[in-house]
C-alpha cells in the first residue's frame, strides 16, 4: 500500500480558541449528561469531562458534575464485560485527582474502580444491580466468572452441551477475554435445537441457514473483540494486578505477531509509507478461532474503530508505567504505538486539502473505516459513533503519563498537523448544530464528546504543555 506525503497544515484556531470551544462544548455536555441514560457511555463521556475540569482547575463545579456522574453510574445498567471496563478507567482517573474531586468523592470513585474490576475480572457482582439473568436466576453451577474465563464457564453447560462445537471454537491464542451479553435468555433467539439451554450461557448459536455447519461463527454468543481486551489490559496496569496485565499484554503479542504470518490473519494489519515507516491499524476483533479455517463472527478485515487504536496505545502507556525499567518492553512497544498512529493519520482519517487543492493524508479523523464496507460494526453506529473522542482522549492520556510517548506522539512526521486539523474541526462545530444521525441526548452527548475529546488533546499537545 503506498501513502501519500503529507504536506504542512496551517491552524486556523489559537489555543485560546479551542479552550473557549471547549467552554463551550462543556456547557452542551454537562446537560446532557443528566438526560443520557446509556451505561458504558456516560463511563467513556466522563473520562473526557475529567480532562476539562483538570484542565479548569475549579473544585466547585467539579464536585457538583462529580455527583451526578456517581448518580448516573448507580442509576444506570450495564449489559457486557466491557461496559464495565470504561468506569472503571474512568474512575481510576478521577480517584487520583483529590484536589479536583474533594476526598470524599475520590475515595466513592475508588470504590467505583474496584468494584468494575472485580466485576470485569472475576465476576463478582457484589451490590450493583445489574442487568443480569444469570444474577437474577443463578442455575445449575453456571456462574458469571469474569471476562477471561467466559469460554471454560460455557463449556460447563449441562443436559446437551455440544462439546464438539467447543473445540472447533477455542480461542486461538490463550491470556485474552471475551465480551459477552447477559442480559438476555438464549432462546430468545427462538432457535429449536437450543430449547435445552439454561439462560445467559453463552452458548454456540446454530445456524440454520448452513446444513453443513449447524452453529453461527459468534460461536460462544460472547466474542473476543479488541475494545473488551483493551479495557481488561488498561484496568488490570491500572489496579495493579501484575499477573493479569502480563497475561492480556501475552494475548496482544501473540496476536500481533501472528500479523507477519503469510495469511494475514493477525490482529494488526501494516505496511510501510513511502518514507518506510510502518503504518498499521488493529482489527476490531481477533481474526480467527484456533481453527484456522473458521473466521470469528463479524470479522472484517479490513474494518478499523478509532477507539481500538486509542484504548491499546493507552494500555502500552500504562503498562510501561509497571514496567519501567524493561527498556526492551519499551522500544518495542513505542514502535508499535507510532504504527498505530500512523494508521490513523494514514488510513482511517479521511484526506483533507492542502494549499494547492490537492487531496493529502490527515483530514478528520473518521469513527471507523473499511473501504470494503462502509456500514457500521455490527449495525451498530451509535457506539461505534465514539470512536474519535476515545482515540484522542487515548492519546492525551498517553501523551500525559510517560515520558517516552511525551517526545514520541509529537514527534511522529504529519501528527501534530493531524491533530491541528481536527481540533480546528471541532472548534468550529463547537458552536454548531448536532451531526444529522443525531437523534437522541444520548446520541447528541456522543457528538459533543468527541468534539470535547479533540479540543483536549489539541490544547495540551499542540499547547505543549
Amino acid at each position: 500500500m503506498q501513502d501519500q506525503a503529507i504536506t504542512p497544515y496551517a491552524p486556523r484556531h489559537s489555543i485560546a480558541d479551542y479552550r473557549k470551544a471547549a467552554d463551550d462544548c462543556f456547557a452542551k455536555f454537562s446537560f446532557l449528561y443528566r438526560w443520557s441514560g446509556n451505561f458504558w457511555r456516560l463511563g467513556h463521556s466522563f473520562d473526557t469531562a475529567i480532562d476539562y475540569l483538570a484542565e479548569k482547575g475549579q473544585p466547585s463545579p467539579a464536585i457538583a458534575f462529580a455527583r451526578d456522574v456517581l448518580n448516573a453510574f448507580e442509576d444506570t445498567r450495564g449489559h457486557w464485560y466491557d461496559d464495565y471496563g470504561w468506569w472503571g478507567l474512568a474512575a481510576s482517573r478521577a480517584m487520583a485527582r483529590a484536589p479536583l474531586f474533594g476526598t470524599d468523592l475520590t475515595g466513592k470513585f475508588q470504590f467505583v474502580r474496584d468494584k468494575c474490576w472485580a466485576f470485569m475480572d472475576k465476576g463478582d457482582v457484589g451490590d450493583m444491580a445489574i442487568e443480569c439473568c444469570k444474577a437474577q436466576h443463578p442455575s445449575n453451577g453456571v456462574t458469571m466468572a469474569g471476562a477471561p474465563n467466559v469460554f471454560e464457564q460455557a463449556r460447563k453447560v449441562p443436559n446437551g452441551d455440544p462439546g464438539k462445537l467447543y473445540d472447533l471454537l477455542a480461542p486461538r491464542f490463550p491470556g485474552g477475554v471475551w465480551n459477552c451479553d447477559w442480559s438476555y435468555t438464549i432462546n430468545s433467539y427462538n432457535i429449536p435445537q437450543m430449547k435445552w439451554a439454561e439462560p445467559c450461557f453463552c452458548l454456540p448459536i446454530y445456524d440454520l441457514s448452513n446444513p453443513n455447519r449447524q452453529w453461527a461463527k459468534d460461536g460462544l454468543g460472547g466474542f473476543q473483540n479488541t475494545v473488551t481486551n483493551a479495557l481488561y489490559y488498561n484496568l488490570a496496569a491500572r489496579v495493579g494486578a501484575a499477573a493479569e496485565a502480563k497475561r492480556a499484554y501475552g494475548f496482544f503479542d501473540a496476536w500481533i505477531k501472528a500479523s507477519d504470518g503469510p495469511d494475514d490473519d493477525g490482529l494488526i494489519h501494516s505496511w510501510k509509507n513511502n518514507d518506510g515507516h510502518v503504518v498499521g491499524f488493529i482489527r476490531e476483533r481477533v481474526p480467527a478461532y484456533k481453527s484456522p479455517k473458521e473466521n470469528v463472527w463479524a470479522y472484517r478485515p479490513k474494518l478499523a474503530w478509532a477507539g481500538d487504536q486509542g484504548l491499546v496505545v493507552a494500555a502500552f502507556a500504562d503498562y510501561l508505567q509497571a514496567n519501567p525499567n524493561d527498556n526492551d518492553l519499551r522500544n518495542l512497544l513505542q514502535i508499535r504505538t507510532a504504527a498505530l498512529l500512523r494508521g490513523a493519520l494514514y488510513y482511517i482519517a479521511a484526506k483533507r486539502k492542502d494549499g494547492t487543492g490537492a487531496l493529502v493524508p490527515g483530514g478528520r479523523l473518521r469513527d471507523w473505516w473499511d473501504p470494503n464496507n462502509p456500514n457500521a460494526p455490527g449495525g451498530d453506529p451509535s457506539n461505534y459513533h465514539t470512536g474519535s473522542g476515545v482515540f484522542w482522549r487515548s492519546v492525551k492520556y498517553a501523551y500525559d503519563v510517560d515520558g517516552g510517548f511525551k517526545l514520541l506522539i509529537p514527534a511522529i512526521a504529519g501528527f501534530k498537523d493531524f491533530l491541528a486539523f481536527n481540533a480546528d474541526a471541532a472548534c468550529d462545530s463547537a458552536g454548531q448544530s448536532l451531526p444529522e444521525h443525531v437523534r437522541s441526548p444520548d446520541e447528541a452527548l456522543i457528538a459533543v464528546t468527541n468534539d470535547l475529546a479533540t479540543l483536549m488533546a489539541g490544547i495540551r499537545i499542540l499547547g505543549g504543555s
